[in-house]
C-alpha cells in the first residue's frame, strides 16, 4: 500500500509580513487526543503527561496549556514545523503564570548543537497572576521544518506548575505553508472525521479535496467529512493569502476498512477472544503496560519458578469470509528469552477444541526478540473461505526453556493497513532499533520523512548525503522512514524506536 506526502509550495510574491502571528492554535483552544493542535513538534522531549489542557484559570478563552517538569533538567515543548528564513529575528511573546522556570529557543536544523540555536535566559515565574514576556530568537537557515521552543524546568506542583497562553510569534519573513491533521486516519465506513488546519503564514482561504472511492470538497478552515465507502483516500489542502499559495497533498492518508476483528486490549477486555490451555497450567493473560506505545497487550510465558511443558492457544472471535473480499490480518508481536517461536494459524472448522480443528499455518514477520515490537505485515487471507473462521496463535515451550511472547493491535480488515518498505532509492539506517536519533547512509541529496505505521507524518527535513536525524520525544513503536531524491524516486525502511 502506498502512502506518501507531497508538499507543494508556490511562492507567488515574496514579501515581508511583519507582525503576522506564525503559530497555529496560539491560545490552546483546540486539542485532539489530549494534545494541543499545532504543537508538540518532533523536537519536544517533555512527556505527554507533562502537557495538560488547563481550564481552571486561562488567560483568555476556555483553556491554556499547563507544562509540568518538576526536575532540574530542562524539557522542550515545541510548535509544529514552521518555515523559516535565514538571518531573521523572531519575537516570541507569551503569557505565563504558576511556578517554575521558562525560556525560549529555536530549532532551525542548521545551527548550534544538532540544529538548536542558543537559548534565551530563564524567566523565574512565581505568581498566580498572568504576566506577559517577549524573547527574541534568530534563525540561522532557511528551512521548512523549524520549531519554536519553550524550555521548562523546576515547576512546582503546589502552584499548578507552569501555564502558558496566547502565544504570538512574529517578525522575519513569514512563509505560507499548508499543513493539517485528522482526528483519525483509520476508521470504519460511516465514520465522520474532523480535519484541523495547521497551516502557518497567515492563510485567509482554504480549499480541501478528498479523493478516493468518494470525492468530497470544502472551503471551511476546519471541516469534517463522512466516509461511507471502504478504501483509501487522499487528502489535499490548498491555502492562500494575498501573497502566496501553498498545497499539501497526503496520498492515501485515510484508510476506511471493514474491521472483522479489531483488538488492542486497551479496555482490558477479551471481547470474544479465547484462552485455551492444552498442556500445562499457565494461560494467556492481559498485561496493562507493556504493549505498543506502553498500552495494554496480551502475554504468554511458560515460566513460573522454572520452565515447564506448555501448549496454549489464543483464538480470535468468529469472523465471516463468505461475504468479504481482500481480507488481511495485521498484528504486532514482541518476545524475549530463549524458547520456541510463536505460530499463527487459520481454521474454518474450530469448535472449541483446538486439537480437533484443522489449522493452516500463516506466514508473517515476527519480532526478533529483546521486547522489540514488530509488525506482522499484511497477511493475505484471500485463499481462505467460510462463515465460521478463526485465527489462532499457538504458544509452546518445554521444561528446557520458555520464551515470553506478547501480542497487540490485532486487525482483520477488508483493506490493508500500514506502509510497506520500498527499494527505488537505496539507503541504510543505523542504529535500528534506536532511541529517536539515527543515521541515514546515502550518497544523494534528498528529503527525509518519518511516518507512524498508520501513515501520519511526524518529521520531515532535507539532507545532503549522510546525515543524522533527531526525532526528539516520540513514542516507542514501529515507524517508516521514507527518502525521496531530486529525481522524485523514493525508498522506505521500517525503523524501531525503543
Amino acid at each position: 500500500m502506498k502512502k506518501t506526502f507531497l508538499l507543494i509550495s508556490m511562492l507567488i510574491i515574496s514579501s515581508m509580513m511583519m507582525a503576522q502571528n506564525m503559530v497555529t492554535n496560539p491560545s490552546f483552544e483546540n486539542w485532539t487526543n489530549g494534545s494541543p493542535d499545532g504543537w508538540f513538534g518532533s523536537k519536544s522531549n517533555i512527556s505527554t503527561s507533562g502537557v495538560v489542557q488547563y481550564t481552571t484559570n486561562p488567560h483568555t478563552g476556555a483553556s491554556a496549556c499547563q507544562l509540568v517538569n518538576e526536575t532540574s533538567t530542562h524539557k522542550r515543548f515545541t510548535t509544529g514545523s514552521i518555515a523559516l528564513e535565514a538571518g531573521q529575528d523572531y519575537d516570541i511573546t507569551f503569557w505565563v503564570r504558576g511556578a517554575g522556570e521558562i525560556r525560549t529557543g529555536l530549532y532551525d536544523a542548521t545551527t548550534g548543537d544538532y540544529g538548536y540555536t542558543d537559548y534565551n535566559e530563564y524567566i523565574a515565574v512565581n505568581s498566580t497572576e498572568w504576566t506577559q514576556y517577549t524573547q527574541t530568537v534568530v534563525s540561522g537557515g532557511t528551512v521548512s521544518n523549524g520549531e519554536f521552543i519553550f524550555s521548562v524546568r523546576n515547576t512546582v506542583a503546589g502552584n499548578d506548575d507552569l501555564q502558558i497562553d496566547d502565544v504570538e510569534i512574529t517578525g522575519g519573513v513569514v512563509i505560507l505553508t499548508a499543513n493539517f491533521s485528522a482526528s483519525q486516519t483509520v476508521a470504519t465506513p460511516g465514520t465522520t472525521i474532523q480535519f484541523n488546519d495547521l497551516s502557518t503564514g497567515g492563510p485567509t482561504s482554504w480549499s480541501w479535496e478528498i479523493t478516493g472511492p468518494e470525492t468530497m470538497t470544502s472551503t471551511n478552515q476546519n471541516p469534517s467529512f463522512s466516509f461511507n465507502t471502504a478504501g483509501m483516500y487522499s487528502v489535499s489542502l490548498t491555502v492562500t493569502n494575498e501573497q502566496e499559495t501553498s498545497t499539501l497533498l497526503a496520498e492515501e492518508y485515510i484508510t476506511i476498512a471493514n474491521f472483522l476483528v479489531n483488538q488492542d486490549w486497551n479496555d482490558l477486555q477479551w471481547k470474544g477472544w479465547s484462552q485455551v490451555s492444552v498442556v500445562g497450567e499457565l494461560i494467556w493473560n492481559i498485561t496493562e503496560t507493556y504493549g505498543v506505545d506502553n498500552t495494554p497487550c496480551v502475554r504468554m510465558s511458560g515460566y513460573s519458578g522454572g520452565a515447564a511443558d506448555n501448549e496454549d492457544w489464543l483464538i480470535s472471535p468468529e469472523f465471516n469470509l463468505s461475504t468479504n473480499e481482500n481480507v488481511v490480518l495485521n498484528f504486532y508481536s514482541a518476545f524475549n528469552y530463549e524458547g520456541n517461536a510463536l505460530e499463527v494459524y487459520f481454521s474454518n472448522d474450530y469448535d472449541g477444541d483446538p486439537e480437533s480443528a484443522t489449522w493452516q499455518a500463516l506466514q508473517c514477520t515476527w519480532s526478533q526478540g529483546s521486547w522489540s515490537w514488530t509488525s506482522s505485515g499484511n497477511v493475505n487471507l484471500n485463499d481462505f473461505s467460510g462463515d465460521h473462521c478463526y485465527i489462532g496463535f499457538k504458544y509452546t515451550c518445554t521444561s528446557a526453556d520458555a520464551a515470553t511472547w506478547e501480542l497487540d493491535n490485532i486487525l482483520i480488515t477488508t483493506t490493508s493497513v500500514g506502509i510497506h518498505e520500498t527499494e527505488a532509492v537505496n539507503f541504510q539506517l543505523s542504529p535500528n532499533p534506536c532511541n529517536g536519533q539515527f543515521n541515514i547512509t546515502t550518497d544523494e541529496k534528498a528529503q527525509v520523512s518519518v511516518y507512524t505505521i498508520l501513515g501520519q507524518m511526524i518529521h520531515q527535513q532535507t539532507i545532503d548525503g549522510n546525515s543524522t536525524i533527531q526525532l526528539g520525544n516520540v513514542a516507542s513503536g514501529i515507524y517508516i522512514v521514507k527518502i525521496q531524491n531530486e529525481k522524485g524516486e523514493t525508498g522506505s525502511r521500517k525503523m524501531v524506536i525503543r
